[in-house]
């Protein structure tokens, strides 16, 4: 009885260390895939990027990830592959993108796995600056009426980076809503109200959603308030 009980342990411990194996030999396997697919379809969206190929965000977009699947080796058997795609940046005039890519597959033993990464292309030959600044303003009306400093934050950014993002600003008496871009010619009008977003095309965001921009040139934001 003993030795039949050793046996069994003995035998479960052999195929627990089997798919153990497996299950790292599957993973390294999928690494490696997914390494080589990704820099191939970085590599080729920089070529098209770099000829001016598309002038649109939204063509290039579409271009990538086309390019994605058909670099990517699709694992038909699996019901849990997928490969999911988000742009953090894409500037086709300044030849910068960002993106992270992330493959979902099933281990030996069916659980979900994933495989995550990022990339930023930064063609050097279409860069103008080295940094951009970032300025986040408080508008004129309540730096006025509250006597404090229209400039919230100011930072100086590489090229390439994630857009620096301060806390959002705490005013007594005020809600704050988001942040406004605007340009040089929208910057003086728009920074006249404490709802700026109302004097321009450009739609509040929130603190999150800039933290997933990359930096590609000089902006500038107002705080919205209500």
């Amino acid at each position: 009885m003993k030795h039949i009980i050793f046996g069994v342990f003995g035998g479960a411990i052999i195929i627990l260390s089997i798919l153990v194996c497996l299950n790292i030999h599957r993973r390294h396997t999928y690494e490696a895939e997914f390494q080589t697919a990704l820099n191939n379809t970085c590599d080729q969206a920089s070529v098209v990027l770099l000829n001016h190929t598309y002038q649109n965000e939204k063509d290039f977009q579409s271009y990538f990830l086309e390019t994605m699947q058909s670099n990517f080796k699709v694992h038909a058997d699996d019901p849990n592959y997928h490969l999911d795609c988000e742009f953090l940046a894409v500037d086709t005039e300044r030849g910068v993108f960002g993106v992270t890519v992330t493959e979902t597959y099933s281990s030996i033993n069916g659980a979900k796995k994933k495989l995550t990464d990022s990339r930023t292309v930064i063609l050097e030959e279409e860069l103008t600056m080295a940094a951009c600044d970032i300025t986040y303003l408080i508008p004129e009306d309540i730096v006025t009426e509250r006597q404090m400093q229209d400039v919230y934050h100011a930072y100086r950014a590489e090229i390439g980076t994630t857009l620096p993002v301060p806390e959002d600003p705490t005013i007594e008496g005020l809600t704050f809503t988001g942040w406004v871009e605007v340009n040089d010619e929208e910057g003086s009008s728009a920074n006249s109200s404490s709802n700026p977003a109302s004097n321009t095309v450009s739609n509040t965001v929130s603190r999150s959603d800039l933290l997933k921009t990359i930096c590609t040139t000089n902006k500038t934001y107002i705080a919205s308030f209500q």
